[in-house]
């Protein structure tokens, strides 16, 4: 399964503007809302890309899955042009899922 998401409010709006820390935290749950859905889970993430308005957002980024409980999230951060001015960070991901494999 893919996936890409950010952290925004329902009308795509970043949620809440300019804080790092809150942004992020939406994203994951988003992430982790996402794979629920599809009866998966964020341990199935398999690879993830980042993508962070300044270079310096990248270490606070990719700290902060472990402080939420995820103790591998494997991620390339990218420093990219996000595409709202207050939006901070994106993400694209793959998981892998084994469901019927016995």
């Amino acid at each position: 399964m893919r996936y890409h998401t950010r952290g925004t409010n329902g009308e795509a709006e970043p949620e809440p503007r300019n804080d790092k820390q809150s942004q992020i935290r939406c994203t994951l749950e988003k992430i982790e809302k996402r794979l629920l859905h599809e009866r998966a889970r964020p341990e199935n993430i398999a690879a993830a890309t980042v993508l962070v308005k300044r270079l310096e957002y990248a270490s606070f980024f990719l700290k902060m899955p472990k402080d939420l409980g995820l103790e591998e999230f494997p991620a390339v951060c990218v420093m990219a042009n996000v595409c709202h001015a207050d939006l901070l960070f994106e993400t694209d991901g793959e998981t892998v899922v084994n469901w019927d494999i016995k």
